[in-house]
């Protein structure tokens, strides 16, 4: 079994991220080098879901409100200005739980046996997650519409 500091994920979270948006939003999520600095300001939706077993730690996807009323309305198949907030968080949440696990998969198909938590979704303008102490980081950005946003690992073999 290869460390987990050894494994390059980027594969499996566009693959992973790929299939899910065309898939379930008819969307297309296209790999960014973009400044995913500017996700820290102003209003946003973190999902989560997290990891027990021979791994643990946290799947994180992070969107700008805009970003996330525009992918809850291409799943709900309504336009972004009718879609409620609680209806925002349902599909983010849904999208932690499909991206998530797929990479789940993965870390079982590699001998780190684990279990996903069901998701969590924050919202607001001013938070910092960490979901545990010196976790080994992984940041992924994408585009969809013109909106970045980014797909966080925190992970940390147990």
């Amino acid at each position: 079994m290869a460390s987990l500091k050894e494994i390059d994920f980027s594969g499996y979270v566009q693959l992973a991220v790929g299939s899910v948006f065309s898939t379930m939003l008819s969307l297309k999520a296209e790999s960014s080098d973009g400044d995913s600095q500017a996700l820290l300001e102003g209003e946003k939706y973190m999902g989560m879901v997290g990891l027990a077993g021979k791994v643990s730690g946290a799947i994180c996807l992070t969107f700008s409100k805009e970003c996330g009323n525009l992918l809850a309305a291409s799943m709900l198949g309504v336009d972004p200005e009718e879609v409620d907030p609680s209806e925002a968080r349902d599909v983010i949440g849904e999208l932690c739980n499909m991206i998530g696990g797929n990479i789940k998969s993965r870390l079982c198909d590699m001998g780190y046996d684990c279990v996903l938590t069901i998701p969590s979704i924050t919202t607001g303008k001013d938070f910092k997650f960490v979901p545990l102490k010196d976790p080994i980081f992984w940041e992924y950005k994408f585009v969809t519409e013109g909106f970045l946003w980014v797909v966080r690992l925190y992970l940390k073999e147990t």
